[in-house]
């Protein structure tokens, strides 16, 4: 056979047409996919700046700040006896009353009561055999003494007391002793001169004055030899320390008729 009759080979190469349709799809293939990354790169370099200076986002903190407690205010604690011509009265820091004792109270019960407050109890020792005296039991601490009693004559209830109290310190332990003038043990003598009358009791080595007086239980009994102008509270200076030494209460005053 002649050349021109020879059958062209089983997969053979396609039509020129083909080929041609199949080569552009390719290119614009091409040219599409170079478009989409030069894009997404112009996108980053443009937006990178912008994310670089955005400040991240802070989480919402999880720690727990402690809240303020309250601290508790410290209660006020005893501070001052006062002992006037009637009664004992306990203060505290705050200058308020913690109790108060007349000076006709049991005296069992006020020792007990000054026992707390000075944290420490006192020396007992027993009067009740002392001939021609009206005390039962002595009570002392070292700056403060109180003395039961029991009624030494035929007087009006009114002169009637159960105990005394003598304050020869400026403190007993933790406790102030004063007078409601603000007396204490320890101060210039000169703080009872305003107190000098007819009453004034002055001595070469002491001088007393009566601070407070109780002027309901003073009564005239000629029996007794003069004027009983009742109960007193008295503060002593001594001459040698020319400071107060001591206060008393409640004493009595007697005045020749």
């Amino acid at each position: 056979m002649s050349e021109m009759g020879e059958e062209a080979p089983a997969g053979g190469s396609q039509p020129a047409p083909e080929r041609a349709r199949s080569r552009r799809g390719l290119i614009i293939g091409l040219l599409v996919g170079a478009l989409v990354v030069l894009i997404v790169i112009a996108g980053l370099l443009f937006w990178r700046p912008w994310i670089l200076t955005q400040a991240p986002t802070a989480a919402p903190s999880t720690s727990i700040s402690p809240s303020a407690s309250s601290t508790p205010t410290p209660a006020p604690v005893a501070a001052s006896l006062e002992v006037s011509v009637t009664n004992l009265v306990l203060k505290n820091s705050a200058g308020e009353v913690m109790w108060a004792h007349l000076l006709t109270d049991d005296p069992a019960l006020v020792v007990a009561d000054l026992e707390t407050a000075f944290g420490s109890a006192p020396v007992v020792t027993d009067q009740s055999s002392r001939e021609q005296s009206t005390y039962l039991a002595e009570y002392r601490w070292e700056n403060f003494v109180l003395i039961s009693e029991r009624p030494g004559w035929d007087a009006p209830d009114s002169l009637l007391r159960a105990f005394n109290v003598w304050a020869r310190g400026p403190a007993q332990g933790p406790i102030a002793l004063l007078t409601p003038e603000g007396i204490a043990v320890g101060q210039p003598a000169s703080v009872l001169v305003d107190y000098a009358d007819d009453s004034s009791i002055i001595t070469d080595t002491s001088s007393c004055y009566v601070i407070e007086r109780d002027a309901s239980s003073g009564f005239d009994d000629p029996d007794q030899g003069g004027l009983f102008t009742g109960r007193v509270l008295q503060a002593c200076s001594d001459s040698a320390t020319g400071l107060v030494s001591v206060f008393h209460s409640p004493g009595f005053l007697l005045f020749d008729l």
